[in-house]
């Protein structure tokens, strides 16, 4: 049974890059409409200069989605249905220990990477609606031990370097997800003034707890204020 749509305290997960470890999360979900807009976001800090971070696809068809570091910065590859594979690049340095913003944004004709606010879109061609569906359970930190190698579109990434470090505020479409399984991954409960039901930032923002008062982090969106509440001026 997928929570997505519950009220949902955000955790932390804290991953020490064992052989078996993963986090398995809902699918970042079917997309209906190509032009409509849909997010995935999380934050990430490490002291790992190569990893894995997030991987989805579409049932070992062609179709994925795979985020992991790589000397230092955010790499997403990506491939929709019969295009060729791409890549973007985005941030420096990223292995210091601080927390990092990364947000995708799917829709059509474009795929956006922003790292920390810095935005890098690339270009999706597909033939329809559902070459962009990567229908799988979004995995962060590595791949099941036990997955079947031959069912994943992009097979590289079972085998790329675990992640070591911790990963929270994981949502998909502005809302935050719970795992639905882990494996050597600790969990760490959120705090309530996070919660869905209390977060009160705007426009995808990212919620956080200083000094016991709710605060936002708007790095990852275009908008600014208190509570991400204000478009940025171009």
């Amino acid at each position: 049974v997928f929570v997505g749509a519950l009220p949902v305290t955000p955790s932390t997960y804290r991953f020490s890059g064992s052989n078996s470890q993963y986090c398995k999360f809902p699918p970042w979900g079917s997309v209906q409409n190509a032009h409509e807009r849909s997010i995935l976001s999380f934050q990430f800090r490490t002291s790992r200069e190569n990893s894995f971070l997030v991987y989805l696809d579409d049932g070992g068809r062609s179709s994925y989605i795979y985020i992991s570091l790589q000397n230092r910065t955010v790499r997403l590859r990506y491939k929709f249905g019969e295009s060729a594979p791409a890549v973007l690049t985005g941030g420096l340095n990223l292995n210091d220990n601080r927390w990092h913003v990364i947000s995708v944004e799917r829709k059509y004709p474009s795929i956006t990477l922003l790292v920390d606010g810095q935005s890098l879109a690339g270009k999706v061609k597909v033939k329809s609606n559902s070459d962009l569906v990567t229908g799988s359970f979004t995995y962060i930190g590595s791949l099941p031990k036990t997955y079947r190698i031959q069912t994943l579109s992009f097979p590289i990434a079972f085998y790329e370097e675990k992640f070591v470090g911790s990963v929270r505020q994981v949502a998909i479409n502005g809302k935050f997800v719970r795992t639905i399984a882990k494996l050597q991954v600790q969990e760490v409960p959120g705090n309530q003034l996070c919660s869905e039901t209390r977060n009160p930032c705007k426009n995808n923002g990212a919620c956080f707890v200083r000094g016991e008062k709710q605060a936002c982090d708007c790095s990852s969106t275009m908008f600014k204020g208190k509570f991400c509440e204000s478009c940025e001026s171009l």
